[in-house]
């Protein structure tokens, strides 16, 4: 019993610590991510062979996989080579469900149906035809179209696409605007008599509660803009109850339409 607990132990502390080294058939192109180190051995603890800057182009000669990290053993200007992490190689997706071909047209033979989100290498990029030469789990290389590939410049063309569309949106948001403020002033000047800027409704309505409507005499108004509303002030001169020509103030909110919403008591 203690014999085979000991085996399985053993057995399990091998799949934890092991590397599983798999060999890249006809040597990948990859591209680093960021600046990153090239190691001498697949652990960190290695010695640093050399500081890799960005975007540089790498060939991949094997895999080695471990339980806690992968590694690509890597060839750099010709003569040097070393190991990197797999998480500092820059990698595609596939956007959809999609085709590999052995030739860039849709009338080749499939290679192999790659499923969505797939990873992939960009060998070769054909702007002209919208193909892309590809390869896949390091064992597959074939031809797949670039607007299924969600490639650095397959996403800039779409955040490109979506800053024009939030442009256009907020153009269009600050042309609405203008027009309901234009609308808005337009409805504003409607309210008032173009000979001498009396509010129209308020006078007419005014005139229906004075003792002698016809000695109305309009002296002045203004009013305050309060956005959903305003409030007209109108001063006048009309006849009291003795038949004296007073002069008097009113005060009133009116909705946008000119409609008189209440008296002002001051």
């Amino acid at each position: 019993m203690k014999k085979i607990l000991y085996r399985s132990l053993f057995f399990f502390a091998f799949l934890i610590f092991a590397n599983f080294t798999s060999a890249v058939t006809d040597s990948t192109q990859l591209y680093t991510k960021k600046r990153v180190n090239l190691m001498s051995s697949p652990c960190k603890d290695s010695k640093v062979l050399f500081e890799l800057p960005p975007y540089i182009k790498l060939s991949i000669l094997e895999e080695s996989k471990s339980w806690f990290k992968s590694w690509y053993k890597c060839n750099y200007k010709i003569n040097t080579t070393g190991w990197l992490g797999k998480k500092w190689i820059d990698k595609n997706h596939t956007k959809y469900p999609v085709d590999l071909l052995s030739k860039p047209n849709f009338n080749s033979e499939v290679l192999s149906e790659l499923p969505k989100g797939s990873e992939f290498i960009i060998l070769e990029n054909q702007t002209d035809s919208n193909w892309c030469h590809v390869n896949y789990k390091f064992d597959i290389t074939g031809w797949v179209e670039s607007r299924v590939l969600d490639t650095k410049e397959n996403i800039e063309k779409y955040k490109a696409k979506l800053r024009k569309k939030e442009a256009e949106l907020r153009k269009r948001e600050v042309l609405k605007k203008k027009k309901q403020a234009k609308n808005r002033i337009t409805l504003i000047r409607k309210q008032f008599s173009k000979w001498d800027g009396h509010h129209i409704k308020l006078v007419k309505f005014f005139k229906t509660v004075l003792n002698d409507p016809g000695s109305f005499e309009h002296v002045d108004t203004w009013y305050e803009d309060k956005d959903k509303y305003l409030v007209v002030h109108m001063t006048y001169r009309a006849k009291n109850a003795f038949g004296a020509l007073m002069m008097g103030q009113v005060d009133v909110e009116v909705d946008l339409s000119g409609n008189i919403r209440r008296f002002i008591d001051e």
